[in-house]
């Protein structure tokens, strides 16, 4: 069994680049990425273009894969144009779609593979994978093309980190350094993180598996953390205690700070974020996870191994709010 890989290696995509060789699959890529040390030796690499259409179809022609993982896939005309180059050919199709194609509206909680798409147009990312979605169900419909949809939950790794008010590798600098971290309301709301090497295991897993065509998977970690859990596990990664400083939603968005605001809504921080897994442990009761602790340390690790942690984290608005909470409010801690 051969299966390729569109896109990558990225924080996704290379657990199942591990994973798939083990399997006994013979594996390729195709990736623009000229970091080619990340790619394992026995994974073969191609070069080239997913939207040139002459390179997409010679790496398929040459290669002949029976299954095909698109993880870089964010119109449906990409979507169209694969479609016509395997629809003959593919055993099955593994569409890297997203969560935010549910939307960031207060469902209900879980959210469920079934549960509608509320994604809006001014939502570019969500909004196209929803009809990329779309396309792909329809075609499993009218002719049944084999495909499945996979929505990996917040997936973290080395390459990605979602900090609450500093962006990736300063809020992992700030962590280090001891300087606090603000988090907004009582910190008890729920996130929904995964190491991005378990989603590809997970991918890895779906791959070979008949039951998965035609339908949806959410891929998210075992379990689910409040804010405060989160970034004290990365505070724990170096052996550190996060001094986390919590400042209630409504006084943040009545700063007049748009930068705070802008980050309070770009991540959707302030609503809770859970996905149900329970149809893929359903169908695969002998996956497990890595502990997240254990995952914490491995990224923190690897981003410092890579240099992306060197220096301090610059002074922002996060400081600057959180020294105006401290003032207003006389060290008092909520």
């Amino acid at each position: 069994m051969k299966t390729l890989i569109i896109g990558g290696p990225g924080t996704i995509s290379a657990g199942t680049l591990d994973e798939l060789p083990q399997k006994g699959m013979e594996t390729a890529v195709f990736t623009r990425s000229r970091e080619q040390k990340l790619i394992p030796k026995n994974v073969k690499c191609y070069w080239g273009d997913r939207n040139n259409e002459s390179e997409l179809r010679s790496c398929i022609n040459d290669f002949r894969p029976d299954v095909v993982i698109d993880t870089i896939c964010f119109r449906k005309e990409q979507a169209q144009a694969l479609h016509e180059l395997i629809k003959e050919t593919v055993q099955h199709l593994v569409f890297v779609s997203t969560v935010v194609v549910y939307g960031a509206s207060n469902q209900r909680l879980p959210v469920r593979e079934d549960d509608p798409g509320r994604i809006s147009e001014d939502n570019e990312y969500g909004y196209h994978k929803l009809l990329c979605e779309r396309f792909y169900f329809d075609r499993h419909t009218v002719a049944g093309f084999p495909v499945t949809i996979v929505r990996p939950a917040y997936s973290f790794g080395p390459k990605v980190i979602i900090g609450m008010f500093s962006e990736g590798y300063n809020f992992l600098r700030r962590l280090r350094d001891c300087r606090p971290v603000a988090v907004p309301s009582s910190g008890q709301t729920l996130l929904h993180a995964c190491p991005g090497r378990d989603v590809g295991r997970m991918i890895a897993r779906i791959v070979l598996e008949p039951r998965a065509i035609g339908t949806a998977y959410n891929l998210a970690y075992e379990s689910y953390l409040t804010h405060d859990s989160y970034v004290n596990a990365f505070a724990t990664a170096f052996s550190r205690a996060a001094d986390i400083i919590h400042i209630p939603q409504d006084i943040i968005e009545q700063s007049g700070n748009a930068d705070a605001k802008i980050m309070l809504h770009r991540h959707k921080v302030f609503l809770s974020s859970v996905f149900s897994i329970e149809k893929f442990t359903r169908d695969y009761p002998d996956f497990r996870w890595t502990p997240f602790a254990e995952a914490a340390v491995e990224t923190v690790r690897a981003c410092d191994h890579a240099g992306l942690l060197d220096g301090a984290a610059p002074h922002t608005f996060e400081d600057d709010m959180i020294a105006a909470w401290r003032k207003a409010t006389g060290g008092l801690r909520f």
